[in-house]
């Protein structure tokens, strides 16, 4: 049973991406900066919280093990919330480094995962119903890299967090999760976005109709989430849609700075919780997303 079914809504935060204080002052870059905000997060109903390593100068620090593990350890001193960075040209060396190595007081738990940048395109046979590689060469250029990748999260007991843009990416993981490359309930994140060309013109019908494209015979815990929004109404109606969907929504001004220029990340955190509530649902705890995705930290949930 998904967490939306449950009569609950998990609220994932992206605080900094790839925004600079130049869009919003209120974006964080070094640790000490986001474990501050992070907690106020938290404190907010926030469950989720995705960031980036940063430079002090803003410059993307994509997979620093000591920027992140410094930030972890200071969010895990002062909340409970799952945690997970991010990467860059299907590099998780340093979720492997902090996997080895685990900071003081947390655990690894989640593993960033993106449809595209590690699988490029591939193909589904008609004849036989499996998939296929890629058809047209492209990024990764090592042949198999993606489900590899796979293989050792699962052999590490982290969860993948999948991000997917376009309709295609949806296609490919529902398949793999059928075919066992991935396990369930999968943990999807779904992205839309009014400046980045990415998956259909953000109307109400096209998001509608992508969440729609998860088929319910694959288990899965889907999150509505936005990139690089301008526009406030959309960026909002994102929330709104994803509870009125009863699924879960990511939201920060590493989201959605342009949108919300002075706002912080644990405002709109505020704000997620407030319309969650609103429509008659609980927000869900960090424990209720351990239980149900079945995370190391957490117990397993039917």
């Amino acid at each position: 049973m998904s967490l939306g079914q449950e009569g609950k809504i998990c609220i994932e935060v992206a605080p900094n991406e790839l925004i600079s204080k130049k869009v919003n002052p209120n974006v964080p870059y070094l640790p000490s900066e986001i474990i501050p905000e992070v907690v106020a997060c938290a404190r907010e109903g926030a469950a989720v919280v995705h960031w980036h390593a940063r430079n002090a100068d803003g410059r993307q620090a994509w997979n620093d093990e000591i920027l992140y593990r410094e930030a972890i350890e200071g969010i895990a001193r002062d909340a409970d919330v799952v945690m997970y960075p991010s990467y860059f040209h299907a590099d998780l060396s340093h979720v492997w480094g902090l996997c080895d190595n685990p900071p003081k007081g947390a655990v690894m738990e989640v593993a960033p995962f993106d449809v595209f940048q590690h699988l490029g395109r591939t193909m589904l046979d008609a004849r036989t119903g499996q998939l296929r590689s890629r058809p047209f060469g492209g990024v990764p250029a090592a042949e198999g890299q993606g489900t590899e990748v796979l293989d050792e999260i699962r052999r590490r007991g982290l969860k993948a967090s999948v991000a997917t843009y376009e309709i295609g990416d949806i296609r490919w993981l529902y398949l793999a999760a059928r075919e066992g490359l991935i396990d369930q309930p999968v943990n999807v994140k779904i992205f839309l976005s009014d400046q980045m060309l990415i998956g259909p013109f953000p109307t109400d019908e096209a998001i509608e109709f992508v969440l729609s494209q998860w088929p319910s015979d694959v288990d899965a815990e889907l999150t509505l989430g936005g990139v690089l929004l301008y526009d406030p109404v959309l960026a909002e109606r994102l929330v709104t849609i994803a509870i009125e969907q009863k699924v879960n929504v990511r939201v920060g001004i590493g989201d959605s700075a342009w949108a919300h220029p002075t706002a912080t990340s644990s405002e709109l955190v505020a704000r997620a919780s407030e319309l969650i509530s609103r429509a008659g649902l609980m927000v869900a705890t960090p424990e209720d997303v351990r239980g149900r995705l079945k995370l190391a930290a957490g117990p397993a949930s039917d």
